[in-house]
């Protein structure tokens, strides 16, 4: 297994194979050398794992031989890469980078930030500014060049009073407007976690992330539960990286726009995103800050009880539902260690 240095790239995978040649070229132009990259894959079925055998069979593979989901692999890559610093005393200035495959990094993005992580040391989660990357057609139909475009993927999560999280400035020309807003959270595609914070930021069964969501919203309950938590969270203007967004971009606007949004995805997507929203608000949410944001809740409760139409949504409220014991447990076991008050955790809801 390649040594692990000051930090680690963790991949996800599952059916990657047509964003690992990008992905892995943006890491080679790096200004720094001093990171590896692990990979957990789940179960792909196209060329994922060839395509890693051929042209980076020394980057360390974990294989699921089923997909076990986006929290679960990614606790698995952090696993091993605390593993990997088990002998040393202090991980302040270690790091892990949980990276999505359909990504591209600028040459100075991981320099930027480990730079920032190095000097803020106050800091436990961090971001680089995600534009969004395409890959328009050939005359002949057949993919062309990655084209590194301007506009806004993602500069970190908003969580707003009618508790829906956004990608704040999701659609948007990037023109720095949001170089100098602290998000609420860092979206999970491009997650830079401090070493050291894990330990703290763990919640049952020392799982980083909650193995129960599966996929979606994952990333936002982490960021609610470091905020409770006290640690901060940053976005890192100057490193910048582009996302080739295989997910429903969440930069509709308004209710209807919302509405479309959930008729395009698919029904597991949606049951996904439904129930880990619920399960998010009822672990992290003050029931003081939910009576104070009630006039603006209301609209989208309705939303949401309309969409109930769809069987993936009614199936998500009955699978919330059933497990609300366990996350009321969790939700006990967070709360009696958290640190910051309703008022302070308001200051950050828009």
């Amino acid at each position: 297994m390649e040594e692990a240095k000051k930090l680690v790239i963790n991949i996800v995978t599952w059916n990657s194979a047509r964003y690992l040649r990008d992905l892995f070229a943006s890491m080679d132009t790096q200004t720094t050398k001093d990171f590896s990259v692990s990979i957990v894959d789940n179960a792909s079925a196209d060329e994922t794992l060839v395509w890693l055998q051929e042209h980076r069979s020394e980057v360390a593979l974990l294989r699921n031989f089923r997909n076990q989901g986006f929290a679960r692999a990614h606790n698995q890559g952090i696993a091993m890469a605390l593993s990997r610093w088990e002998r040393l005393g202090d991980l302040a200035r270690r790091y892990i980078l949980l990276l999505n495959p359909d990504t591209v990094l600028d040459a100075t993005c991981i320099a930027q930030l480990i730079s920032y992580m190095d000097t803020h040391p106050e800091v436990a989660i961090a971001g680089p500014k995600l534009l969004r990357a395409i890959r328009p057609l050939t005359e002949d139909g057949e993919p062309g060049d990655v084209e590194r475009t301007r506009t806004i993927d993602s500069t970190g999560i908003q969580l707003m009073k009618r508790r829906v999280f956004l990608d704040r400035g999701a659609g948007e020309e990037d023109g720095g407007q949001y170089d100098h807003e602290e998000p609420f959270g860092i979206s999970g595609a491009a997650m830079l976690l401090r070493a050291s914070a894990i330990t703290d930021l763990e919640i049952q069964d020392r799982m980083l992330f909650d193995e129960e969501y599966f996929a979606y919203k994952e990333d936002v309950d982490l960021c609610w539960r470091a905020r409770l938590l006290g640690r901060q969270i940053a976005l890192v203007p100057t490193a910048l990286a582009w996302h080739f967004r295989t997910a429903k971009p969440h930069d509709q606007k308004g209710l209807w726009g919302k509405f479309k949004g959930q008729r395009s995805r698919s029904g597991f997507v949606n049951y996904l995103s439904r129930r880990n929203q619920i399960w998010t608000e009822w672990k992290n949410d003050d029931v003081v800050n939910r009576f104070m944001h009630l006039l603006w809740r209301i609209p989208q409760r309705i939303l949401r009880l309309g969409s109930c139409v769809f069987p993936s949504h009614l199936r998500a409220v009955i699978d919330a539902w059933r497990g609300r014991g366990r996350m009321q447990e969790k939700r006990k076991q967070l709360h009696a260690r958290r640190k910051r008050t309703p008022d302070e955790m308001r200051a950050h809801i828009r």
